[in-house]
């Protein structure tokens, strides 16, 4: 029976919310279900006992209206044994539109499950615009701006001034939306709990905080937790603080051009930050560490470009160049000549990018596993393949898959081989 409920709720195709929800309730179903009829329909007769539908509706818990709306007309939907119980189940539909929409009015007098949904239309009016958000004088929006915000907190740009004041519907935004900060009332970017959630959600968002706020250390580190970049706005005294510094640049290494000039010096930040984006160390403060080999195999692990700027001795370093052309094997043009011989360094760069293989020295050329993965990788890369190599069909079968143009680049002798003509083709077929 706990097989066939799983297989019930996936066979009607109903959405990924109903479908986690339905999962923590298998126990619940299961046991239910067990004292339904033993006939066929035991599965439907157990998802439509009054007893289990009130239940379902009751535990829906989610701070979207839109997502509870959905829900709870799927699950009535889903099943025909469920119709019955769902329309029955009046005090279950005005607890959850008392939940969902505290102090809506009500618009259905006579049917508890009706009023729910038509509170679900009139919520929807709100947020696509058929009503206005900021009131039109017939009703109380209040409840209908709070939906609309646990929605999508940008709403708020919407409201009336008024609500733009109110304490819960601007935390609600900012919850859902870190953005909404900007959109909110002057006397709440000073509230600490409202801008601690704006930048809880988006670290950016601390540029809209009060000033007296950018000062305080556990929004300014909530903030930069998030994004690091946000130490932009910090106030200029927790750009000095250590733990900040860190922090920032641990989430996004560029926050470092935002720290004070004594930590953008500091070795260990540094190292932090050019692990999460190896180009900081061309900064001037950082480039000071431009000779710190644990600095500069960290930066080029991240960024392999940044070979091109370091010094001749770290481009003859074995492990230094194999980390950068890893992560970019265009940088292979920069590694001194011993390492464009070296097929391991080679062998990584065309894996990266084939058109490494541009680099190479002229022996690694002729190299089949080395030109065989460059091609793989781009197939117009063949171009800078040694002519013996040229005519070798698994080869040029392996390019032209990838790029029908490498087909130009092949020995005249196979430009008209069905076997690689036929997989140029199927390779501009694919293209389209």
């Amino acid at each position: 029976m706990y097989k066939k409920c799983v297989c019930a709720y996936k066979r009607t195709g109903l959405g990924g919310a109903l479908g986690r929800f339905l999962h923590r309730m298998l126990p619940a179903l299961n046991r239910l279900a067990l004292r339904a009829s033993a006939t066929g329909t035991a599965v439907d007769d157990a998802l439509g006992l009054p007893e289990l539908v009130a239940a379902v509706l009751a535990a829906i818990d989610d701070d979207d209206y839109d997502a509870v709306c959905k829900t709870a007309g799927s699950w009535c939907r889903a099943f025909e044994a469920s119709g019955p119980s769902c329309r029955d189940a009046h005090d279950t539909w005005r607890a959850l539109a008392a939940r969902v929409f505290p102090g809506a009015p009500t618009l259905d007098k006579d049917n508890a499950q009706a009023n729910f949904y038509a509170l679900c239309r009139r919520a929807n009016e709100y947020r696509n615009g058929a009503r206005l958000l900021s009131g039109n004088g017939d009703e109380d929006v209040r409840v209908f701006v709070m939906a609309a915000v646990k929605h999508s907190g940008w709403m708020l740009a919407w409201a009336s001034a008024p609500l733009k004041k109110d304490f819960d519907i601007v935390l609600a935004a900012v919850t859902n939306d870190g953005e909404a900060l900007r959109h909110a009332d002057d006397s709440l970017k000073k509230n600490r709990e409202i801008v601690l959630a704006a930048v809880k959600e988006n670290g950016q968002e601390l540029k809209h905080a009060d000033e007296d706020l950018k000062k305080d250390h556990k929004i300014v580190m909530a903030a930069v937790t998030q994004n690091g970049m946000a130490l932009e706005y910090a106030d200029e005294d927790l750009k000095k603080d250590r733990e900040i510094v860190m922090a920032a640049v641990r989430q996004n290494g560029g926050a470092l051009m935002y720290a004070s000039a004594l930590l953008r010096k500091n070795r260990e930040i540094v190292l932090a930050a050019v692990t999460k984006y190896g180009n900081i160390l061309l900064m001037q403060d950082a480039y000071t560490f431009k000779n710190d080999r644990e600095i500069v195999l960290a930066a080029v692990t991240q960024s392999g470009d940044v070979l091109m700027y370091m010094s001749a001795p770290f481009r003859k370093d074995h492990e230094i160049v194999l980390a950068a052309v890893t992560q970019n094997g265009s940088v292979l043009d920069y590694a001194g000549p011993l390492l464009k011989r070296d097929p391991e360094i080679v062998l990584a760069a065309v894996k990266q990018s084939g058109w490494a293989l541009n680099y190479a020295d002229e022996d690694l050329k002729k190299d089949r596993e080395i030109v065989l993965a460059a091609v793989t990788r781009n197939g117009q890369a063949l171009y800078y393949a040694d002519d013996s190599l040229k005519n070798d069909p698994a080869i040029v079968l392996a390019a032209v898959k990838q790029d029908s143009h490498a087909l130009r680049y092949a020995d005249a002798s196979l430009q008209n081989d069905p076997a690689i003509v036929l997989a140029a083709a199927t390779a501009v077929a694919a293209a389209i």
